[in-house]
């Protein structure tokens, strides 16, 4: 074989690469947020708490809320029921939410974009990054 010539080609550092990076979560939380909302209007906490913790109870009588402890109906042998407890198929309810918050979600998405892009272009994360890195979590947390 062969000999390379040259030097190795040197990795990037990986040093602040492993630490959580709070602007990822929160963005993927608040498009999370978005999509529960629009399709089955309620809170990402609402919809996985919904049925299994206390004082998420899920939908009442008529209203267009729907839990993933009532998407997989859970509770009864009949898993992916077409049908919630309110008479008005899941399907139906989810296409209602789709047509009364398309809009919002429309703005929501288009808003959280360009907060994103005003927040980089001021030099919000690169502030935090420089605080955090003096405090000494640079290993832990980055923005």
């Amino acid at each position: 074989m062969a000999r390379r010539r040259g030097r190795a080609k040197s990795k990037s550092p990986t040093k602040y690469k492993r630490a959580f990076n709070l602007r990822e979560a929160g963005k993927g939380y608040l498009t999370l947020g978005i999509g529960t909302e629009l399709l089955f209007s309620t809170t990402p906490i609402e919809f996985f708490g919904g049925g299994f913790l206390p004082g998420y109870s899920g939908t009442g009588q008529g209203q267009s809320n729907i839990t993933a402890f009532e998407l997989f109906n859970w509770e009864s042998e009949k898993a992916f029921s077409p049908n919630t407890s309110y008479g008005t198929g899941i399907s139906d309810t989810i296409m209602n939410n789709v047509k009364q918050g398309a809009g919002q979600a429309i703005v929501a998405s288009v808003g959280l974009k360009v907060g994103d892009k005003v927040m980089q272009k001021m030099g919000v994360y690169r502030s935090f990054n420089k605080l955090v890195r003096s405090v000494g979590l640079g290993d832990l947390v980055k923005m």
